[in-house]
């Protein structure tokens, strides 16, 4: 089929998982590496946007190597009750309402990837007894 005559937009939340290796405790690894040739971002490889980690295992309340685009986020600025899965989910929303107030709905294609941790399983805080 022929490409479209309009350019998509192209998002990922979540997990990247694919740019090398991102030890979990080691924030300072991280900040030295996100982004060179070894560890390329999801920005960098061809999406518009991303939300996530980098890495494919951690903490649903504080995780590891959360970045936005090519800026690591600070965990000192997350809310008290950040939950990862809400957060990226979140933003998927924010990215495809922003496309769609931009573009009109019928004029706002795009290609979503979303990636969850996979381990550990956790709840978010308000649920837990």
């Amino acid at each position: 089929t022929a490409a479209p005559s309009q350019p998509y937009h192209t998002w990922m939340t979540g997990k990247w998982h694919v740019g090398g290796d991102y030890p979990p405790n080691l924030p300072n690894h991280w900040k030295q590496h996100a982004g060179d040739v070894h560890h390329p971002l999801p920005v960098q490889r061809g999406f518009d946007e991303h939300f996530g980690t980098l890495g494919g295992g951690g903490s649903y309340y504080d995780p590891p190597s959360l970045i936005r685009n090519e800026e690591l986020v600070c965990m000192e600025t997350l809310a008290d009750d950040f939950y990862y899965t809400d957060a990226i989910n979140d933003e998927a929303c924010r990215q495809i309402r922003a496309c769609v107030e931009k573009k009109g709905a019928s004029e706002a294609p795009f290609f979503w990837v979303r990636g969850a941790l996979r381990t550990p399983l956790a709840a978010a805080r308000s649920t837990r007894t």
